[in-house]
């Protein structure tokens, strides 16, 4: 062992200033720096030049890598396996699987790929977006390509932060023509809003906004027998329904028939 300090017997080179109280695991114990209080080690380098540190083993020397790149653009790399894994550029954003920001994106995070949150384990995993402010906008998901405004937004927004009345809505946004548009909502109350922000003077569960020559509902069945569209319920079953065939469609109740058939003649009570 060789020691350089105050009595220093931890490793196999000891640097020690003073007594930490603490000892070295012995599988990391060839250099050991020791002090009472904060405690460092600095690699110093050309101002253009990168300073380093390397895990090798018989088979290549330096499998995995950590180098800080010093330059009017700095910036830290990490090495797996023998290839750059992580980057940490000058503007603080992280690089993973690639080597440089992609051109018009502005994130913190960039990946080549995808990136999943999970665990071996059942408790639920999340991705949250916090925000200290008030109401507005609390964070999102987009898609886009680069060089195009995004393709494609799910935004988060709190409306009222008051305690005990904190209330939030899902927006969910399209580009059409260069123009991001707001195409969905679900509100805080839980009613769905399609292609349109509020609900009626007389809401329902689900409003929808159409344009001229457009369907506000389509259900299409892709056969020409039998089919059930709409099925209308109460806490006794089924009350009603809405059923086409291969020409006609039928309005069937379990209640009094007071309908129409084709020819348009009235039914009675059945």
């Amino acid at each position: 062992k060789v020691g350089i300090g105050d009595t220093p017997d931890l490793g196999a080179l000891h640097v020690k200033t003073a007594d930490s109280g603490a000892s070295a695991d012995s599988g990391a114990d060839e250099l050991v720096l020791e002090n009472s209080g904060d405690t460092g080690m600095t690699i110093l380098s050309g101002q253009t030049s990168s300073g380093s540190i390397r895990f090798g083993d018989s088979e290549d020397n330096d499998t995995g890598i950590i180098i800080y790149n010093h330059g009017s653009t700095p910036y830290m790399r990490f090495f797996s396996n023998g290839s750059e894994a992580v980057r940490i550029l000058n503007n603080q954003h992280l690089v993973v699987g690639t080597t440089t920001e992609y051109s018009g994106t502005t994130g913190n995070i960039t990946a080549a790929r995808q990136i999943d949150i999970g665990a071996d384990d059942a408790n639920l995993k999340t991705l949250f977006f916090n925000r200290n402010a008030a109401e507005g906008e609390i964070g999102g998901i987009a898609a886009g390509i680069t060089g195009f405004s995004t393709m494609g937004r799910i935004n988060f927004v709190a409306e009222g932060v008051a305690g005990g009345s904190q209330s939030s809505s899902i927006r969910f946004k399209t580009t059409e023509s260069a123009t991001e548009s707001e195409r969905m909502r679900i509100a805080s109350n839980g009613r769905l809003l399609l292609n349109k922000t509020s609900s009626q003077s007389t809401p329902a569960r689900f409003d929808v906004t159409r344009n001229a020559g457009e369907h506000s509902i389509n259900s299409f069945y892709n056969a020409t027998g039998n089919s059930s569209h709409f099925a209308f319920w109460n806490p006794n079953g089924i009350v009603g329904t809405i059923n086409t065939n291969g020409s006609a469609t039928s309005y069937n109740t379990s209640s009094d028939a007071r309908l129409k058939n084709v020819t348009g003649e009235a039914k009675g009570l059945e």
